[in-house]
């Protein structure tokens, strides 16, 4: 039965009643209508522009911890971060993998997150404790005794030290010898009466237990050339250099005569020329040739 107009219940009770059931949704609804979706096996209304579902419509969300509630996400749970006394959730990092059924796994080949030396559970202490498959350890000790030890050496205090203690030589001057000398002392005496010349000194050397001369500061120089000297007194290749002198100024005084005046007759030891002889000409005659003399 089909009723054209609205059907007024007056506020009753519509008991012991069905919704229409269908596979698809009806065509051209109007809002407010409603029918059991039986692919589905759920009520649906019409809000005049889609059908719904009555209630709220729950559906997975792409967002971890949320549910998707009419469309908009609503947090459910939160994982928390997994602590050393709370059981929660952990990243995956590098050099570690997790297949889909939730199983972790070194892998290795990557750059891991730092961990400090001393958390890494049995870590070697020693290094006895590593394999010494090239001879590492062995070798390192070996070429060390080509090395000086701490104690074999001098810190740059120690050796700084060291050459300031070194006794450098001086040169002291004294009327006397004292009783005990010093090695690296050059002791200068006067020169004892008779032989006193203004600073000549003599030298001496404390050895230990006594004083050794070693000189003194005179200078001999009566075989050296004074400023003034003539070289009469020197011999060169057998001559005297003084003679040789003499000589050469004479040869140079008589180069100087020719150069002022440049005369051939003030030059010395000249060759003697022969003079022009005039002969009268005569005429030899002979069977079979003239000869002219001249």
């Amino acid at each position: 039965m089909k009723y054209a107009t609205n059907l007024n219940l007056n506020q009753n009770e519509l008991q012991n009643a069905i919704a229409q059931n269908l596979t698809t949704e009806p065509a051209s609804p109007k809002k407010g209508q409603f029918f059991f979706d039986t692919s589905v096996n759920k009520l649906k209304i019409f809000n005049g522009t889609t059908w719904e579902v009555p209630g709220d419509t729950v559906a997975a969300s792409s967002n971890n911890g949320m549910l998707s509630v009419n469309g908009s996400d609503v947090k459910v749970y939160e994982l928390p971060k997994s602590t050393g006394t709370v059981l929660g959730g952990i990243k995956v990092g590098a050099g570690l993998s997790v297949t889909d059924d939730g199983t972790l796994s070194a892998t290795g080949g990557g750059t891991a997150d730092a961990v400090a030396w001393e958390n890494v559970i049995g870590r070697p202490t020693a290094l006895s404790e590593f394999t010494n498959d090239t001879n590492f350890i062995t070798n390192t000790v070996n070429n060390l005794t080509n090395y000086y030890t701490k104690t074999e050496t001098y810190t740059k205090t120690e050796v700084n030290g060291l050459i300031g203690n070194i006794a450098t030589i001086q040169i002291k001057v004294v009327e006397s010898l004292p009783g005990t000398g010093q090695s690296n002392i050059i002791y200068l005496v006067a020169k004892s009466t008779g032989e006193e010349e203004q600073n000549v000194y003599d030298e001496y050397l404390w050895t230990g237990s006594a004083y050794e001369k070693i000189g003194d500061t005179k200078i001999d120089l009566s075989n050296y050339l004074t400023k003034t000297g003539d070289g009469s007194n020197l011999t060169v290749n057998g001559s005297n250099l003084g003679t040789k002198i003499a000589e050469f100024d004479s040869d140079l005084d008589s180069l100087a005569t020719v150069a002022n005046t440049g005369s051939y007759n003030d030059l010395l030891n000249k060759p003697t020329i022969p003079k022009a002889v005039n002969k009268d000409v005569k005429t030899l005659s002979a069977a079979t040739a003239t000869y002219t003399v001249i």
